[in-house]
């Protein structure tokens, strides 16, 4: 017996306090299984300060590659996150998220506004060397910035620099 067949047990005997799932999702996932043999891999925990967009794009494939439809997409999902998202879901609204729309919806709502931006190319122009910064850091700083930039050109970068 795996882990797949204990928890598709706990939702067929239908526990009545429903400890075992998030109370945000609902009723309609009780008696959803996860498919056989579904095993999702490179899977990376989502810690609130990425693209919540393209953590969901990344998430799906996963799971929809490993077997998984959008309910499966639903019920894995609390998986996918670190301990302050997973407080985020906890703390939703009982029985709030009745589809895999719902929970994107929610999520992007919920985290956008935690993602870093993209840098501009004045935002590279003001790395400097601070007083006391070692050489090492600042360039590290500076080229960390210049990652988020796209399409900056490198007589650029050699004049910022």
């Amino acid at each position: 017996m795996d882990a797949r067949d204990i928890n598709n047990a706990r939702r067929r005997s239908q526990f009545a306090d429903n400890s075992d799932r998030f109370q945000a999702l609902s009723r309609v996932f009780d008696n959803i299984e996860y498919p056989k043999d579904f095993k999702p891999t490179n899977i990376q925990k989502y810690n609130g300060k990425q693209d919540p967009a393209q953590c969901l794009r990344l998430y799906s494939t996963a799971v929809s590659v490993a077997g998984g439809d959008t309910n499966t997409k639903v019920l894995y999902f609390p998986m996918a996150l670190e301990p302050a998202p997973l407080t985020w879901l906890e703390s939703l609204a009982r029985e709030s998220i009745h589809s895999w729309d719902d929970l994107k919806k929610a999520f992007i709502d919920n985290f956008q506004g935690s993602l870093h931006r993209v840098a501009t190319r004045h935002a590279l122009s003001m790395c400097k060397q601070e007083q006391g910064e070692s050489i090492r850091s600042y360039v590290k700083r500076f080229f960390d910035t210049r990652a988020t930039i796209p399409n900056v050109a490198d007589d650029d970068v050699i004049d910022y620099f």
